[in-house]
């Protein structure tokens, strides 16, 4: 199968990789068919995907350990002596 040669390589963002799997997610696309319209690699959305959230921008909801998410359920704030300012 011979490749399309005017295609050219470009690196992304992280914010427009973001942008894409926001963009997967509120479509009713196969990856394989997603992945053709918007010319990318399978591979790479598959790589990008599987992305531990420590290379995306930081996400309070996301890193909070369970104390804290149970504390503010509650409304109250857990003691923490080494989070004092």
């Amino acid at each position: 199968m011979a490749r399309n040669s005017t295609r050219r390589w470009r690196q992304r963002s992280v914010e427009e990789w973001q942008t894409l799997l926001a963009q997967f997610a509120a479509s009713s696309l196969t990856i394989s068919a997603f992945c053709q319209r918007e010319a990318i690699s399978e591979g790479s959305f598959y790589r990008w995907r599987a992305q531990p959230r420590a290379r995306l921008p930081f996400d309070p909801a996301a890193s909070a350990t369970s104390a804290d998410r149970t504390c503010a359920a509650r409304g109250a704030v857990p003691d923490y002596p080494d989070r004092h300012p």
